[in-house]
């Protein structure tokens, strides 16, 4: 929940530290210069004043810019902190802290997951009419979404331009997306038949990265050699339009690593633990379906169909009609025919048939007074 804003506030400090370290350099510069431009008689004392104030002013606006923006971002983060210590105080379910945990963490992964998706119409809708604005990172997603879109539209530049903001951090992790964005540049000059043009961009792009590409800086030099109508499998992969779409995805890896992020959805992952904390072995079968059960679920249990079953050390028996546990408060009864169901289940259907039970699996008829109790050991 804090990942981006915290990576966003040291950004932000980064950046605050870069320009005012840049701009006092470049005044105390001006200020060295100042005695010698007065002696001189290249420029009046006047303006000399004028301009240094002029400086000092613009100096000032980026610095409470960078500083306007670090404290929305600190306030952010601060209130996601808050909420997050308030699941430490909540002692039971009843507490009315906890359906304001809940239901503000379940909006929050909603949301993500529409944005994830591309349904940004939903997400802004669920955005505005719910307070929770300080939990959400929609400029982190606009901005991701922006540069995804530009890669769609083969070009590079914005991927790049992230690159280059982000590659202290590329570097530490030895990622070798610009490298992929500088290879598919490469390759669109190729397809241009730009020769001379690939050239150049070989020796000044790719070539710095031969000590841990060399094999695919090889390739693209042979690349040269082949037009994108090559019937060679190699060189006719590289020309492929559905690289553009590898790239999209492998930049939207890099950009959730950036900050923290897991590939897939939160709401996804929440889903998938707690449809395998109830899924069973006898989930996937259709004779043994429990109504109450989410897994059993015909829509839901395709997407539990890849998930591990839960381990339970204590089994429970449930009632295939009303989908109710069995036990000593609501016994378990057998008909005839082997078959097994709740006592409030099978009292039920009596009342509402004059005393006859009717096995919802074979579809034999008995009296009530024909069932038998039936003992678990």
């Amino acid at each position: 929940m804090g990942e981006i804003p915290y990576e966003q506030y040291k950004k932000q400090y980064r950046q605050l530290q870069k320009v005012t370290e840049r701009d006092l350099q470049t005044f105390s510069n001006q200020l060295k210069d100042i005695p010698g431009l007065i002696r001189s008689g290249k420029r009046k004392p006047e303006d000399i004043k004028k301009s240094v104030t002029q400086y000092m002013k613009s100096m000032k606006k980026k610095v409470d810019d960078i500083y306007d923006e670090n404290q929305n971002t600190t306030s952010s983060l601060t209130k996601r902190i808050k909420l997050m210590n308030c699941f430490e105080n909540i002692k039971q379910m009843e507490d009315p802290d906890f359906n304001v945990w809940t239901s503000t963490l379940l909006e929050r992964l909603i949301v993500d997951y529409l944005l994830r998706n591309d349904l940004n119409q939903t997400a802004n809708h669920i955005y505005n009419s719910l307070p929770i604005k300080d939990f959400l990172d929609l400029d982190f997603y606009a901005s991701s979404k922006r540069i995804a879109l530009s890669l769609k539209n083969k070009n590079c530049s914005d991927a790049l331009v992230w690159c280059s903001e982000n590659k202290t951090y590329l570097k530490k992790t030895k990622s070798d997306i610009e490298f992929q964005l500088r290879f598919q540049e490469y390759v669109e000059l190729c397809s241009q038949r730009k020769i001379s043009d690939a050239i150049s961009y070989c020796k000044k792009y790719l070539i710095p990265w031969r000590e841990t590409h060399l094999e695919a800086i090889q390739r693209a030099a042979a690349l040269i050699a082949f037009s994108p109508s090559t019937s060679c499998p190699v060189y006719k992969k590289l020309y492929e339009t559905s690289r553009w779409d590898t790239l999209v995805s492998n930049f939207y890896k890099e950009c959730f690593k950036l900050v923290g992020l897991p590939e897939s959805s939160f709401l996804i992952t929440a889903l998938e633990a707690g449809l395998s904390s109830l899924k069973t072995s006898i989930c996937s079968q259709p004779n043994n379906v429990n109504i109450n059960c989410p897994v059993c679920n015909h829509e839901i249990s395709k997407f539990a169909s890849k998930l591990p079953c839960a381990h339970h050390i204590n089994s429970r028996i449930v009632c295939r009609i009303s989908g109710l546990v069995m036990d000593e408060h609501n016994p378990p009864l057998m008909l005839p025919n082997g078959k097994v169901y709740s006592t409030k289940a099978l009292t039920e259907m009596a009342n509402v048939s004059e005393g006859k039970i009717t096995c919802p699996r074979t579809g034999s008829v008995y009296q009530f007074s024909d069932l038998r109790k039936c003992y678990v050991l």
